[in-house]
């Protein structure tokens, strides 16, 4: 499946909710705007464990530009 372009990691070695909190880190540590991205999608869709919420995916869309 390749390596995490966020942290060099094998992906298949981590659960969804695992790269959900990568993203979560990502985004309150370095202001990532690519992890943004991700993670915005993942809220609109309600995707890797989180229920969908489109107020914080638009919130995360507008903050990473």
């Amino acid at each position: 499946m390749g390596k995490c372009p966020f942290c060099n990691a094998e992906r298949i070695s981590k659960t969804d909710e695992e790269r959900v909190e990568d993203l979560i880190k990502r985004v309150e540590a370095k202001n990532d705007a690519d992890a943004m991205h991700v993670l915005s999608s993942h809220y609109y869709h309600g995707l890797g464990g989180l229920g969908q919420d489109l107020k914080k995916a638009i919130e995360l869309w507008t903050r990473g530009g």
